[in-house]
């Protein structure tokens, strides 16, 4: 009951009139698809959200530059390499590309996991878990690769969605209602 009220705290909270994206319609779709949290008392309103997730992580992938053997390589010898080469690595453009790329192929399994066997609370919470992680450094990880974080509206999209993820895999354990 706490653990509802809090959520429900947290979103009321939350500033609906921040959206502001400014190019990419997978981005929009999904954050109008996040924000309607009452749709996600369905089945048909998760699935909707989860959709419209894949969708958005395809978009991110389609379009994030990817690391060539070489230079993962290079930053796998960097992280190893301790001190002053591990945290140049962590500010390179390769880690951001490396960190994309992970993201991207994580919510690609936890969609398709989602596919395959629907409404399990834990896919939800899998894909919030990689939306939070990825939220942190994703303007960032954007500007070091030459894309404007407000393509994919990375500010608002992210924390919402991993919101409305929580709350997808809160009303799919309590039988379909919040």
């Amino acid at each position: 009951m706490i653990i509802k009220f809090a959520l429900a705290l947290m979103l009321a909270t939350t500033p609906v009139a921040t959206i502001a994206v400014k190019k990419n319609d997978k981005a929009l779709e999904l954050a109008k698809v996040a924000f309607m949290k009452s749709d996600l008392e369905s089945l048909a309103g998760r699935t909707k959200l989860v959709s419209a997730v894949r969708e958005y992580c395809s978009e991110i992938e389609r379009v994030y530059p990817q690391n060539s053997p070489a230079e993962e390589q290079w930053l796998r010898n960097e992280l190893r390499g301790g001190g002053d080469r591990f945290i140049r690595a962590l500010a390179s453009a390769e880690w951001g590309r490396s960190e994309a790329k992970l993201f991207t192929d994580q919510c690609g399994k936890w969609s398709a996991a989602f596919e395959g066997e629907p409404d399990r609370p834990r896919y939800y919470v899998g894909l919030a878990y990689e939306f939070m992680r990825f939220d942190g450094d994703a303007e960032n990880f954007a500007r070091m690769n030459n894309i404007d974080p407000e393509e994919f509206n990375f500010g608002v999209t992210l924390s919402s969605t991993s919101e409305a993820l929580v709350l997808a895999a809160l009303s799919a354990e309590n039988g379909n209602g919040l």
